[in-house]
């Protein structure tokens, strides 16, 4: 029997399953083994959160065979944080044999690199097959078991002066939002659209409502452009969450109609799988129809903008009805 420390470096998650009518979640991620228990803290109101945190397991608490084929598995968890007169329920999961674990002797100031893990639908313990019908979003995250010489041996660095958090680079998000259409319901729908920025912290940025020229089939005709850090290792880019919410009850309630997380690691100019935006012309058709919906030189005074007939949206690769681009041109002309 040898005594051991286990440390889990918690980075990110993404494509959590909603929880709640916000199409949220509250996150927060536990971590069992050999009958010891830690977490992280609780994220609010997100499916895709960010920690950048290290669990450790330590001291009297890890003795255990130095063979980690005789010894339990790692048992990851997500739950929902529901207050404190509500009972917190296991989201997704997964489960992982200790020999996974990338085993450090000497050194201890690297970080193993992290890797996505699958998690899937679970209980506290158990965990469901690993179908594809029960996966359940994934988990950015590494292991490291470090042998001690004496069960008192301190482990250094402490876990608070670990920094996991990547290089962040400044881009431009870039969205044009043409859309809806089909909606179940749908009477002024606006659609919403959800960051993790290098803060760690969500930033979100809401179209206006429309109900033109209905309800199921708005047209919004919105440019939205914003400056964000964005990490230089794609490993860690973060989605774009979209939302769609609607009025329900005559208005004295808002109901989250659908969503959709778009992955933007091919949206980096510096990632080697940069695909530019598919439709070049988007703003130009964008501003055009703005200026006929004004009465303006495109068209017949409101033909064809929010005020006018439905539009058929162009295939965008996105696979719903916006454009999405980052770019760094003028982050370059801001430092010059």
């Amino acid at each position: 029997m040898r005594a051991f420390c286990l440390r889990v470096h918690v980075y990110q998650a993404r494509s959590l399953p909603a929880s709640d009518e916000r199409g949220t979640l509250d996150p927060y991620v536990k971590v069992r083994f050999n009958g010891n228990k830690v977490k992280t803290s609780i994220k609010e109101q997100t499916c895709d959160p960010c920690w950048f945190e290290t669990l450790e397991i330590d001291g009297n608490k890890l003795v255990m065979p130095d063979d980690p084929d005789f010894c339990p598995e790692i048992v990851v968890r997500v739950w929902d944080n529901d207050g404190m007169f509500a009972k917190n329920l296991p989201v997704c999961g997964f489960h992982l044999p200790l020999k996974e674990a990338v085993r450090e002797v000497g050194a201890t100031n690297s970080v193993p690199e992290p890797k996505w893990y699958e998690c899937f639908m679970c209980s506290d313990t158990k965990e469901e097959p690993k179908e594809e019908g029960n996966k359940k979003g994934e988990l950015l995250i590494s292991f490291q078991l470090i042998p001690k010489r004496t069960m008192n041996e301190v482990i250094k660095p402490d876990i608070e002066k670990l920094v996991l958090q990547p290089k962040y680079k400044l881009g431009w998000l870039d969205i044009v939002v043409w859309g809806v259409r089909a909606l179940q319901g749908g009477s002024n729908p606006y659609a919403r659209f959800d960051i993790v920025g290098s803060d760690g912290r969500l930033t979100s940025y809401k179209s206006k409502r429309s109900s033109k020229p209905t309800g199921r089939n708005a047209n919004f005709l919105e440019h939205i452009v914003t400056s964000i850090e964005l990490p230089e290792d794609i490993l860690f880019t973060p989605q774009l969450n979209v939302r769609v919410y609607d009025n329900i009850y005559g208005g004295l309630k808002t109901e989250l109609i659908g969503s959709i997380s778009v992955p933007l690691e091919n949206k980096l100019p510096w990632s080697p799988d940069y695909e530019p935006p598919q439709n070049a012309g988007g703003v130009e058709l964008f501003r055009s129809r703005n200026a006929q919906a004004a009465g303006g030189d495109g068209g017949d005074g409101g033909g064809d903008g929010n005020n006018g007939r439905q539009h058929p949206l162009p295939p965008l690769r996105l696979g719903f009805e916006a454009e999405a681009a980052i770019a760094t041109r003028r982050a370059a002309e801001m430092e010059k």
